[in-house]
């Protein structure tokens, strides 16, 4: 089954679905919401990187970010889980509205492919946190399907902007849009999510190729093989046309950096089961995931392109395709020529960012495959700066990591300008240019 799911923002869940040609056609929500003022984009990145890595790279990753904290002044804590991205940052949340059980009960869930698990935190008096009492979750008093978990297991998450939630696994139909089947799911019995204040959302759905468990040692992370992430079982079920996800993020009416809470703007569409070969040009080009970090979609960045089209080149540096993620975080070493050869542009925050002329008209591209994917300034460039120095420049919205030289985290601001794929089997994420007029 090819399901196409459009992202519009702030409707309602009780919208009927229409038909498409091939698919099913319902409403999401992108919800602006804060960022915590407590990790810097190392930090970040770090975080981000060692959730989906495992082995001798994790290890390392590890073994780094405890010599980060050691130099650091501020008190950081270290979770597992999402990362958060530093001070005064806002972003958006991309969700999917998914039924549970029967009767269906809808609920708005994050869409993420930096993770493998569904949850959702249930109603009170299963949850009586103030996120479950705010916005009830998933109540399994309503639902004549709900069951034990097939693979019993307690939820636990912790995420880097000191969010967590723990519970159990129960089992029911899960569905998103036509595609519904019987699945084990996360439910939270607590959850303090105080950064999702404001959002209807009550959990993760979880897009990435392979559900993960810790290993036998604290550094590792192993696929979890009793467990399937949702859309991938749904593929092997013979739910899905193909074993891909196509995903559309279309650039905000207003800056990410600058917007206030309950903002809300078209967002754009989430393809499960095929792609949606309107929203690009040409053909996907398609960049193998690396065999080292197999359960996630980590792949190889070639370099960055400042506007002259000069190729500012890495060695095996990885970077995670996230879309709960909303900053682009990649080695200085190749932003700084590129960046700083726009007429201009120079470092601000003290280095830790860029400022650009806000009326530039110059871009620059990352590359992927020997392929450039084009930033276009309007949709990389925040908010106008302020203060001696700075007149005329706007906050570039990438940021340099200059102690990571191959590893890098990028999220939603590269997804404004460059439609995405991500495919099971043979295992790849796939790249095109949106079409005139996104």
């Amino acid at each position: 089954m090819y399901v196409l799911i459009v992202l519009t923002i702030l409707t309602t869940l009780s919208v009927a679905a229409s038909e498409t040609s091939g698919g099913v056609t319902l409403p999401l929500r992108r919800h602006a919401r804060p960022r915590p003022q407590t990790l810097s984009s190392h930090h970040a990145l770090l975080e981000a990187h060692i959730r989906t890595s495992h082995g001798l790279e994790r290890r390392h990753l590890e073994s780094e970010l405890e010599s980060y904290l050691s130099r650091s002044s501020s008190t950081l804590a270290k979770r597992n889980g999402t990362t958060s991205t530093d001070a005064k940052n806002w972003g958006y949340v991309y969700t999917v509205p998914v039924s549970l059980g029967t009767r269906p009960q809808l609920h708005e869930v994050i869409f993420d492919t930096g993770s493998d698990a569904l949850w959702v935190w249930g109603a009170p008096p299963f949850c009586n946190t103030s996120a479950c009492t705010a916005v009830p979750g998933y109540d399994a008093s309503k639902s004549s399907t709900t069951a034990k978990a097939e693979y019993e297991r307690e939820l636990s998450v912790a995420y880097s902007d000191a969010s967590e939630a723990e519970g159990e696994f129960v089992r029911d139909v899960v569905g998103i849009g036509s595609i519904s089947f019987p699945y084990d799911f996360g439910l939270a019995k607590t959850a303090n999510m105080q950064y999702w204040v404001n959002t209807t959302t009550v959990g993760i759905m979880g897009a990435q190729r392979v559900a993960v468990k810790n290993g036998d040692k604290p550094w590792e992370v192993v696929t979890d093989e009793k467990a399937e992430v949702w859309w991938v079982e749904g593929w092997k079920k013979g739910h899905l046309a193909e074993n891909l996800i196509g995903v559309e993020m279309s650039n905000p009416d207003h800056d990410g950096l600058e917007v206030q809470r309950n903002h809300s703007s078209p967002g754009g569409k989430l393809t499960i089961g095929g792609v949606d070969k309107a929203a690009f040009e040409g053909e996907l080009h398609w960049v193998p995931v690396v065999p080292w970090s197999p359960q996630q979609w980590k792949v190889k960045l070639d370099g960055v392109a400042g506007p002259n089209g000069t190729v500012h080149k890495l060695e095996n540096c990885t970077t995670l395709i996230d879309t709960g993620n909303t900053n682009v975080i990649l080695p200085q070493v190749v932003l700084d020529p590129a960046i700083l050869s726009i007429p201009g542009a120079k470092h601000v925050a003290n280095g830790k960012k860029y400022g650009i002329p806000c009326n530039t008209t110059e871009s620059i591209s990352l590359v992927y495959g020997g392929k450039p994917f084009r930033l276009e300034p309007s949709k990389f460039l925040g908010k106008k700066l302020t203060g001696v120095g700075v007149e005329g420049l706007c906050l570039a919205k990438i940021d340099p990591n200059p102690e990571v030289q191959t590893a890098g985290v990028v999220g939603e601001w590269f997804f404004h300008n460059v439609y995405h794929a991500y495919r099971i089997e043979p295992a790849a994420v796939g790249f095109a240019p949106y079409k005139p007029g996104h």
